[in-house]
């Protein structure tokens, strides 16, 4: 292997590592997962061995942001929320490892 190489090779493989949403095998971002009713949009963020005091819910207009800097465990979400839903009536609640978000569907 050349210098040439051994460069490209290393970079790449900082590149790889460093766009990499994982840490030993485990995603760093938590699940979602999104249910679609006709009264609302209901959302399960998974977050084992969190609490609801170390994880932060920021709504900012349209952009809504999950994120957590509790000990070893960080990580920021956003989602954009859909132009149908009530942003003033969000709410969310911390059950078993889970955030679970409620999102009000406007009449149409």
């Amino acid at each position: 292997m050349n210098l040439a190489e051994r460069e490209t090779g290393t970079r790449e493989s900082w590149v790889e590592e460093f766009f990499n949403d994982s840490i030993f095998g485990f995603s760093t971002l938590p699940s979602v997962e999104v249910v679609e009713t006709e009264a609302a949009y209901l959302m399960e963020v998974e977050l084992p061995g969190l609490t609801d005091h170390g994880v932060e819910v920021k709504r900012e207009g349209s952009l809504l942001t999950i994120s957590s800097r509790d000990g070893s465990i960080s990580f920021r979400r956003s989602f954009v929320v859909p132009k149908e839903v009530y942003t003033d009536r969000i709410t969310w609640e911390f059950m078993n490892d889970v955030l679970v978000l409620h999102f009000p569907r406007r009449e149409k």
